[in-house]
């Protein structure tokens, strides 16, 4: 299965990753970056399918896909 890493320093919180992973696998994060934004995070477990639509959607492109 697939798992994805955010870059929290280049993210800018958008969430459109949230909104467009098909799995609902990213949630918002409690942690803030050295912005002051809460960076997405990945939930836990191993439903990810590696799609790469987060990945797509990202203007910052903080986000990798890995299979």
């Amino acid at each position: 299965m697939g798992y994805i890493v955010i870059d929290i320093e280049r993210c800018k919180a958008c969430y459109f990753c949230v909104e467009t992973c098909p799995k609902e696998l990213i949630e918002i994060g409690k942690e803030t970056n050295s912005r002051g934004y809460r960076p997405p995070k990945q939930k836990s477990g191993d439903e990810c399918t590696g799609c790469c639509m987060c990945a797509e959607v990202c203007p910052d492109t903080a986000i990798e896909v890995y299979r």
